[in-house]
């Protein structure tokens, strides 16, 4: 079974995800029908579907009535434009067809033709925050048309992009990386006015990094000899056995020989 609906377009970015539902008619009245589905497209209009990257899904239906399969495939961003014929192929084996054309019983070919556009350029329209203070920061960057970026760079910098939709990315940026943000898909890149920072936060340094007491002591106060006016918010680990503020210095109890690991932030920068 043919049919040819090539004057059928449907239209989509390079660089997108393309998602299908094909309906099924498989059913008689004894049973319903799994059928292996593929779908090629013919990128180089070359009249076959042979060439590399043109099989582009492979798929199984099920066999409950109603039956739909829905799917997706990828467009290549460097996939070329304009118009192109789209075969979907489906036949009773699970594996599907054996290649895109077809002379056995119980399959169904159909053509449609796809059409590739070049997507809008990105648009960045904000990020926040502005600056971090800490090793490494997270940048949230909004905009229009940021879907598939292949590119960002913040002061001119690659920063690996960690989740990526058509209206944000985010992005964890190392400390000492500053500068305008550039987000870069294949319709062009839109840079920022404003820049964006991650500075290195400055080192604690304490008048003591050890005590010896006898059990049940109590140590000598730990200062915060340097570093701490950049912080507000002070936490020792474990915390069982400590007391004392960053003013006034802390004191340890503990109950056995213990490592306390001291961890400062800031509530505004970080």
């Amino acid at each position: 079974n043919y049919g040819n609906y090539s004057a059928m377009v449907a239209n989509a970015a390079a660089g997108s995800t393309v998602n299908f539902s094909i309906t099924f008619n498989t059913c008689d009245a004894f049973a319903c029908y799994t059928y292996g589905t593929k779908i090629w497209i013919d990128w180089n209009n070359d009249l076959d579907f042979t060439d590399a990257g043109e099989l582009v899904y492979t798929g199984l239906s099920g066999n409950t009535a109603p039956i739909v399969l829905t799917g997706n495939f990828t467009v290549a961003p460097t996939a070329p434009l304009g118009s192109h014929r789209m075969r979907i192929g489906a036949t009773d084996t699970d594996t599907g067809p054996s290649g895109p054309c077809y002379t056995g019983s119980w399959g169904t070919f159909e053509d449609y033709t796809i059409n590739i556009f070049l997507p809008p350029a990105p648009v960045v329209t904000g990020f926040t925050p502005a600056t971090v203070c800490a090793a490494t920061g997270d940048i949230t960057i909004t905009g229009t048309d940021l879907a598939n970026a292949t590119a960002l760079t913040i002061g001119g910098t690659a920063v690996t992009i960690s989740t990526n939709t058509n209206t944000q990315i985010t992005a964890t940026v190392p400390a000492g990386v500053s500068g305008v943000v550039a987000v870069t898909t294949i319709a062009g890149t839109s840079t920022t006015v404003g820049t964006f920072a991650v500075s290195t936060p400055p080192a604690i340094t304490l008048n003591a990094t050890s005590d010896v007491i006898c059990a049940g002591g109590t140590t000598d106060a730990v200062t915060i000899a340097t570093g701490g006016a950049a912080y507000d918010t002070f936490v020792w680990a474990p915390a069982t056995g400590v007391s004392g503020t960053a003013a006034t210095g802390f004191t340890f109890n503990p109950t056995a020989t213990t490592t306390y690991t001291l961890t400062a932030s800031n509530t505004v920068s970080g």
